[in-house]
C-alpha cells in the first residue's frame, strides 16, 4: 500500500461543487474531504495529474454557507467504484474562501 502523501490534516466535507478544468465545460461534482492545502472530489471522468482548473463550493458552519472559489491542480485520480476520486492541490484560493476553510477546521 502506498504511503500517505498528504501532509495537512483533512476533514470530511460533503458538498456540491462546480469543477471547471481548463479547456473543458464546467461539471457538477461533489466534494469528499478538504484540507488547508487541497480537496478531494468525486469526478465523472478520469483526470491527469498536473491538469489545472477551478472549483467553486460552499462550506456550511455557524448556520451559514461560506463560498469558496479556488484554482486547483490535479495531484492524482483513481477509479473508486462508480466514479473517479481526484485529489486536488489548491494553487490559489480567494481570501474569503481561505478564511472559511481555516474557520471550518476550528469547528467541532
Amino acid at each position: 500500500m502506498p504511503a500517505e502523501q498528504r501532509k495537512a490534516t483533512r476533514k470530511v466535507l460533503k458538498a456540491k461543487a462546480i469543477l471547471a478544468m481548463n479547456g473543458e465545460e464546467p461539471v457538477a461534482v461533489h466534494t469528499m474531504d478538504i484540507s488547508v492545502s487541497g480537496i478531494s472530489i468525486a469526478v465523472p471522468h478520469p483526470l491527469s495529474a498536473g491538469q489545472l482548473g477551478q472549483v467553486a463550493f460552499s462550506i456550511f458552519f455557524d448556520g451559514k454557507a461560506h463560498k469558496v472559489n479556488a484554482l486547483v491542480k490535479v495531484a492524482h485520480c483513481v477509479f473508486g467504484g462508480d466514479e473517479f476520486k481526484a485529489g486536488f492541490m489548491f494553487t490559489k484560493v480567494d481570501s474569503a474562501g481561505a478564511a472559511a476553510i481555516a474557520q471550518y477546521f476550528q469547528q467541532p
